[in-house]
C-alpha cells in the first residue's frame, strides 16, 4: 500500500516538474525526485523490518510465557486450580 502511495506522488511531481521546467533545470529536479523517492522506499522497507521484527518478537514471548505457565488442574468441584509442579 505505501509503495503505492509513493507512486502515486512520484507521478504527481513528475508531471508539476514536466510542466514547469525545461531542459538541464528539469533533469536535476527529475534527478532529486529519484533520490527522494528511493530515500523514501528504503524508509519503508526499514520501517517494515523492524515491524516485523517487533511482531516475530511479541510471537515468540507469547508462545514462552504460555508453555512455561503451570499446567491447570481440575478439581473435583469443576473449578480449575493451579497445580505447581516440583522437579
Amino acid at each position: 500500500m505505501s509503495n503505492v502511495c509513493v507512486s502515486e506522488w512520484r507521478c504527481e511531481e513528475e508531471q508539476r516538474i514536466n510542466s514547469s521546467l525545461r531542459g538541464a533545470e528539469r533533469k536535476a529536479a527529475l534527478c532529486s525526485l529519484l533520490e527522494q523517492e528511493t530515500q523514501l522506499i528504503a524508509a519503508i522497507g526499514q520501517h517494515r523490518i523492524a515491524v516485523h521484527n517487533n511482531n516475530y518478537d511479541k510471537a515468540i514471548r507469547n508462545f514462552l510465557d504460555k508453555v512455561s505457565a503451570p499446567p491447570p488442574h481440575p478439581a473435583l468441584s469443576m473449578q480449575s486450580v493451579i497445580v505447581f509442579i516440583l522437579h
